[in-house]
């Protein structure tokens, strides 16, 4: 596996290529065009990514972990068995992201100012590992959160209206303050919901 560390790509054209079995250390990417690139089997450690274009990507077994994105764009991308571990959006385009399977623990995902969501709106996340991630503000409209492992994240003041979260594991996420109008759940997750909120279900005559 070739190995770069502590080096700066700035403004590179690599629109279309296909990147497999690098690694990048504490490397920075700014300005970087990588529309409709796919990545296979690299792995990015601590990696600093500024107003990248990453629009129609695909990344596949690949790891990008404790990394920063700010005002990258990643819309349409399709990310397969990958690692954000860690990892920080701040003010990132990611509608219709689309997520399967794969580690997002600790995630980050916020607006370009503090206090603000990002915009995950027709998002598809299936079967990711979205555990304590801080999703805080974040909307979720219209999106696709399934089979997800969304336990004890961050979910303050989310917008989930029309959110399809069946499957998914709900267990100590705080919804309280979430909206919540016309999003989809199982009857299970119904009443795990109900019960986390103090509430006695029981259905005797």
């Amino acid at each position: 596996m070739t190995v770069v560390s502590d080096e700066t790509f700035d403004g590179d054209d690599r629109e279309g290529e296909h990147l497999a079995g690098a690694r990048y250390e504490r490397c920075t990417f700014r300005g970087v065009d990588l529309t409709d690139a796919a990545v296979q089997g690299c792995a990015f450690e601590a990696c600093t990514f500024r107003d990248v274009r990453l629009v129609g990507s695909t990344h596949t077994d690949t790891a990008f972990t404790g990394c920063t994105f700010t005002g990258c764009s990643l819309l349409g991308a399709h990310l397969t068995d990958c690692t954000l571990t860690g990892s920080r959006l701040v003010d990132c385009a990611v509608r219709r992201l689309h997520v399967a399977r794969g580690n997002w623990a600790l995630v980050t995902v916020t607006g370009r100012t503090p206090g603000s969501g990002g915009d995950l709106r027709d998002a598809v996340l299936t079967g990711v590992r979205l555990r304590e991630a801080d999703l805080r503000r974040v909307d979720l409209r219209g999106a696709t959160v399934r089979d997800c492992d969304l336990s004890a994240a961050l979910l303050a003041g989310a917008d989930l209206r029309g959110a399809d979260l069946r499957g998914s594991d709900l267990g100590g996420a705080d919804l309280r303050e979430a909206q919540l109008g016309g999003a989809t759940v199982t009857p299970l997750q119904a009443v795990a919901l109900v019960e986390s909120w103090g509430l006695v279900v029981d259905d005797r005559p």
